[in-house]
């Protein structure tokens, strides 16, 4: 699916007006139950796949939303995106898209998968780097 493809729901049709985002000790964070609330006060009105395309790019939208409040905070215009939540493909393909619109620079992983695996792979250089510096192999 290319870019072209991804097309947003129309916003008559969006789930929630904007994704709601809280503030609680100085960190922003997406109000999750206020969207899982408004999938489920649609959830007889609406198809499952309509349902779940909305939640998906709502979720897109609150995320990209984060990382815009971020950016005006610290000036910060670079986002690396990776985790378990990169392995879900829509997020993948919509996330990078929502950035750029923002006139932020999604990095994505090309090479090395997001998740555990990419994980796992950091670990073994980490531990391929103490061994040629010396450093013990241990913890004490």
């Amino acid at each position: 699916m290319g870019p072209e493809e991804l097309r947003a729901p129309q916003p008559q049709h969006d789930l929630l007006s904007a994704m709601p985002l809280t503030e609680e000790d100085g960190l922003w964070q997406l109000d999750g139950p206020a969207l899982f609330a408004a999938v489920l006060a649609q959830r007889h009105r609406l198809p499952v796949e309509d349902l779940a395309a909305r939640f998906h790019w709502q979720l897109a939208q609150g995320f990209a939303a984060l990382a815009v409040r971020a950016a005006g905070t610290t000036g910060v215009r670079v986002v690396g995106l990776s985790g378990g939540v990169m392995q879900n493909a829509l997020l993948a393909r919509l996330l990078p898209l929502l950035l750029a619109a923002h006139g932020l620079t999604p990095l994505c992983q090309q090479e090395v998968p997001p998740g555990d695996g990419g994980i796992a792979l950091g670990q073994a250089a980490w531990a391929q780097a103490c061994l040629r510096a010396g450093l013990p192999t241990e913890l004490e």
